[in-house]
């Protein structure tokens, strides 16, 4: 491995995928543009200037780098809705550096080791760190964190997504929150963040997730288990089926009727399943009237938030026998991490009824 500061100059390259031959001592991902690692360990950056916008070159420098190049943005011009994915400085073995992280909102967060005492805020992610192979690791989840049921059930809860409990939290000592912008309070994650290391995920496509799901596997230390989990979900998404499109609505709430709307994970996912969201144009996730549904082909009606029943099922019937109504499960739709893998034989099962 090459042990002296990299001083030459800069060479431009080309983007390429990139692909880790081993263990990685400092990293720097971004979406939709991630280098190539060749046989000398030779590790891509930005360029100097740290340009977040209008970058279209990176420059090569030797892996082992002794010089301070943390806290660069990189911003691809097919992606300028989305400055930051994710940034993350690991460890070279035998040194001191703390590790450095940037959240999916940008924010930057300090570790001094790998976690070991973790708190999950939110379901879907909860169940994600379980699958990626902590236990004694995670320290608190949500009431809301119902799976995986054997893992869950004698875990310490520290209230709800909302609301949570702040002497429980104090009591347990996290040295690393996890958190969601879609599901957690924010002021409440806020007066988290003044006293411990909060991660949080922003998840509105499947290419957020797959990049959500690398980078808690990088911030825990299972990386490579992360990479395995993605690479089944992309080969089950690449299996499914080409399904006629049909115009569908996917109620959330009821009292007032709510739906999923753009901008939204569920919509992503209802495109994979092969519906066209009838409030696609909307964003996020919308009142509506009964009369906003006549012109879906398909109502879905979500086990969460809200819980619909069968007597939903026959009251959208009676309204429209010309439509199709299901229940389905809330989970497979809007719980982004491992529960992915199971969603693509659901959404199968789901088409061919």
């Amino acid at each position: 491995m090459l042990s002296q500061p990299w001083t030459g100059s800069p060479i431009p390259v080309s983007p390429c995928k990139w692909k880790s031959n081993g263990p990685i001592s400092h990293q720097v991902w971004r979406r939709s543009f991630i280098a190539f690692l060749p046989k000398k360990r030779r590790h891509f950056l930005p360029s100097k200037s740290g340009k977040t916008s209008g970058v279209d070159k990176i420059v090569v420098a030797p892996f082992n780098i002794r010089e301070k190049r943390s806290g660069w943005i990189f911003q691809p011009q097919n992606n300028a809705h989305r400055k930051i994915v994710y940034q993350t400085i690991g460890y070279r073995e035998g040194s001191n550096r703390k590790m450095k992280t940037l959240d999916q909102l940008g924010n930057t967060i300090n570790l001094s080791s790998y976690p070991k005492r973790v708190i999950s805020l939110v379901p879907s992610l909860t169940e994600l760190l379980f699958d990626l192979g902590l236990d004694e690791e995670i320290v608190g989840i949500t009431a809301y964190c119902v799976l995986p049921e054997e893992k869950v059930s004698g875990r310490v809860k520290v209230g709800g997504t909302k609301q949570f409990d702040f002497k429980i939290i104090d009591d347990l000592k996290p040295d690393l929150i996890i958190g969601s912008k879609e599901e957690n309070d924010q002021e409440a994650i806020r007066r988290l963040q003044e006293r411990y290391p909060v991660w949080i995920s922003h998840v509105v496509t499947i290419e957020d997730a797959l990049e959500m799901i690398k980078a808690v596997g990088t911030l825990v230390n299972r990386r490579a288990d992360a990479d395995q989990l993605v690479r089944e979900i992309n080969k089950g998404m690449g299996a499914l089926p080409a399904f006629r499109p049909m115009r569908a609505a996917y109620l959330i709430w009821k009292n007032p009727y709510m739906v999923a709307a753009g901008a939204t994970f569920i919509n992503e996912m209802l495109r994979k399943c092969g519906y066209l969201n009838l409030f696609e144009n909307q964003r996020r996730y919308p009142q509506i009237i009964l009369d906003d549904l006549n012109d879906a082909e398909v109502i879905l009606l979500s086990s969460e938030p809200y819980p619909f029943t069968s007597e939903d099922v026959d009251f959208f019937t009676a309204r429209n026998p010309y439509q199709r109504v299901y229940l389905v499960n809330g989970k497979m739709f809007s719980w982004y991490g491992s529960r992915m893998k199971y969603a693509l034989a659901y959404f199968k099962k789901l088409r061919s009824s």
